[in-house]
């Protein structure tokens, strides 16, 4: 078994064996491949890679597993409980965290800007947030990190910017 996947059933394990977990998604729905009429809420395992890293007379390897949350509730209530207890199996843990948002309506696909401000004070706050879709420029930027994020994704904005070095 190669590291990643030990890694995938391990975090399964864990998260499978947390009760207020279980009980917010109503059943063990954590998945690699979410089978057939499924309805969220669920987790997914996302992309993963492992990296070689060395620094001075040390080295290791990276281990980056993505987890998605979906949800279908409107508002933000079950997203974020689902968040918490995700994030309470790696508070004090010697590894690295991002929560990200993403302002995408996944039923309608229509981006809304206005829910990464909305929940950005109720996040997690001992992992540097992600904001995710909406944002267009450095202001919509500054104004998130003001927020609270500390990354932001920018794909759509630097792909259809005429002059993306500038931005």
């Amino acid at each position: 078994m190669g590291p990643l996947l030990a890694l995938r059933k391990a975090l399964y394990s864990t998260f499978a064996g947390d009760a207020a977990l279980i009980g917010v998604l109503g059943g063990v729905k954590i998945y690699a491949d979410v089978p057939a009429a499924t309805l969220p809420p669920y987790i997914t395992f996302g992309l993963a890679r492992v990296t070689r890293w060395t620094g001075g007379s040390s080295s290791g390897h990276a281990h980056v597993v993505t987890l998605d949350v979906w949800s279908l509730q409107k508002g933000d209530s079950e997203i974020l409980a689902i968040a918490e207890r995700l994030a309470a199996h790696w508070k004090g843990a010697a590894t690295h965290c991002l929560i990200g948002v993403n302002s995408r309506d996944l039923v309608t696909l229509k981006v809304v800007p206005e829910r990464l401000e909305a929940l950005a004070s109720r996040l997690p706050r001992c992992f540097p947030r992600v904001a995710e879709s909406g944002l267009q420029t450095p202001a919509d930027a500054a104004r998130l990190a003001g927020a609270g994020y500390s990354v932001a994704l920018v794909g759509t904005a630097l792909m259809s910017a005429s002059d993306p070095i500038s931005l």
